[in-house]
């Protein structure tokens, strides 16, 4: 046989034994677009100050870890559905800690998600979890941050899909259906029963040689590979940009972040023939897990780190939900193992007592009241004032930092720490502002000052979602576009049609 030949089948078995340690978690680890979004059910504040004082809130973000996969009642469509979860232990800690104070804790994790998509949703205005993750962030007193063991891991199976020539969802699908059932000396046949790979496996002999796969394993150098390197590079830039941004947001909150583990510690590939390991899962995993964790500083000033690999590392076995520890051999049967790497209940109880044991040298005080009204500040490009509405504190919007085609009034505003309703939008807010020409009104507005938007030539679009709205000022939609169009709530249309006039 030609040397290429050689060359590319080794690279072929290779890899296609790397993919078949890992294949099964494809439903936990690999990214979707838009992901399973879990998210809690919100309270928006809207209670007297003096109630408003006494509040700890706590926001876990992050993916899968984060959200308890893999335990018991575990829900991706509801909020606290593990109770075995180290959030819901760290939680009822904070109950326990501050037992004369209200506990808001809040889940904002999703199954999948790397480091990329979390520094977008905290920062992208685009993005659609934008405003709630950032809200959820601003109002917290304790954070969690769990991210990272997804930055490597799908890239990783795209690039073996690519030395198959196929694609990651025809490796999955061809491996899933033949691994359900079998022990290890079938896997040495798959690569030549793979329907939608026959053409790129064409040259393989019917009989797989044993000790050319064990050779080809052992000379696979993944840790060359650019582009992993680059991951992990890419990796600590986005994680400290993550929490430059938490800490701007919330700047009197104390972090807590947790590092990467390693759940395959231990696991390694036997060859069936002479019981000689051929391929040591652990430690190709902890070959690019050490080189993320690098990202994490124990030292900083803006979180403290949870050293959960150390832990981990020293327990007997890794406290996760795969049971594959010790050797795979020719008795090995895929169907009596789970390869879940998931902390099991007994690492979220481990990794709830490190973030504990952290948070008992910690002394937060319960929040300050909010200021007096007509406070002036700034928010989410808006210029705001503090006012109160039926004896509530809500926000008013009086202007705009830079002016942009499109504006949204939001429903709600983070001020101190505090989810506030946005009520009212003050006088000459827009006034002469040309470059505005699409504007949506929040649900909670109930009052449009005077000349509010007078003189906004190019406002084309006004789409009101509140059906609280009871005054607007004179002058306040005059000498606005002609081609001007309204869009009102059903139920609001005869009304607003005269209260929003364009002649008064």
């Amino acid at each position: 046989m030609e040397k290429g030949k050689k060359t590319n089948r080794k690279k072929i078995i290779g890899f296609f034994l790397v993919i078949m340690m890992i294949c099964s978690l494809e439903l936990v680890f690999t990214e979707e677009e838009d992901g399973i979004f879990v998210k809690a059910a919100k309270k928006t504040i809207q209670v007297e100050e003096e109630l408003l004082v006494d509040t700890i809130c706590y926001t876990a973000l992050g993916d899968s870890i984060a959200s308890g996969y893999g335990l018991s009642g575990y829900d991706p469509t509801v909020t606290h559905s593990a109770i075995e979860a180290y959030r819901e232990q760290v939680t009822e800690k904070l109950k326990t800690q501050y037992s004369n104070t209200a506990i808001l804790s809040d889940s904002f994790a999703i199954d999948g998600l790397r480091s990329t998509q979390l520094l977008s949703y905290l920062t992208d205005k685009e993005s659609p979890q934008y405003e709630s993750f950032r809200k959820a962030v601003a109002q917290s007193d304790f954070i969690t941050v769990s991210i990272g063991s997804n930055d490597i891991l799908g890239p990783f199976m795209e690039e073996g899909a690519r030395e198959l020539g196929c694609s990651l969802g025809e490796l999955y699908d061809t491996l899933n259906k033949k691994l359900t059932s079998g022990n290890l000396m079938e896997l040495f046949s798959l690569l030549n029963s793979a329907e939608k790979m026959n053409k790129t496996l064409a040259g393989l002999p019917e009989d797989m040689d044993i000790e050319l796969a064990s050779k080809a394993i052992a000379e696979y150098n993944i840790e060359g590979k650019e582009e992993f390197n680059q991951i992990c590079v890419q990796f600590a830039e986005n994680l400290q940009a993550i929490l430059e941004t938490i800490h701007t947001l919330s700047p009197n909150a104390e972090i807590f972040v947790t590092n990467i583990y390693n759940p395959y510690r231990g696991v390694s590939l036997i060859n069936p023939l002479n019981s000689i390991c051929i391929f040591d899962v652990g430690n190709l995993a902890e070959f690019y897990i050490q080189k993320l964790n690098e990202a994490f500083t124990k030292d900083s000033e803006l979180y403290h780190l949870i050293d959960v690999k150390a832990v981990f590392d020293a327990q007997e076995k890794v406290p996760v939900n795969a049971n594959v520890y010790g050797s795979f051999g020719i008795d090995f049967t895929l169907e009596d193992y789970n390869l879940d790497p998931h902390p099991s209940a007994e690492g979220h109880t481990l990794i709830a007592s490190l973030i504990k044991q952290e948070m008992d040298s910690i002394q937060v005080p319960t929040r300050k009241a909010l200021p007096e009204n007509n406070i002036e500040f700034r928010a989410e490009n808006f210029l705001c004032k503090l006012v109160s509405s039926n004896g509530n504190k809500t926000v008013k919007i009086i202007g705009v930092e830079k002016s942009t085609k499109t504006i949204v009034i939001p429903d709600t505003i983070v001020v101190g720490g505090y989810e506030l309703m946005v009520t009212s939008i003050g006088k000459k807010a827009w006034k002469g502002d040309k470059k505005i020409t699409s504007l949506t009104i929040g649900k909670n507005i109930e009052n449009i000052e005077k000349q509010a938007f007078y003189q906004c030539k190019n406002l084309k679009k006004v789409k009101v979602k509140s059906n609280k709205i009871t005054g607007v000022g004179t002058s306040a939609w005059k000498k606005i576009s002609k081609k001007v169009s309204f869009e009102f709530p059903k139920k609001c249309k005869k009304t607003y049609k005269k209260l929003f006039s364009t002649k008064r």
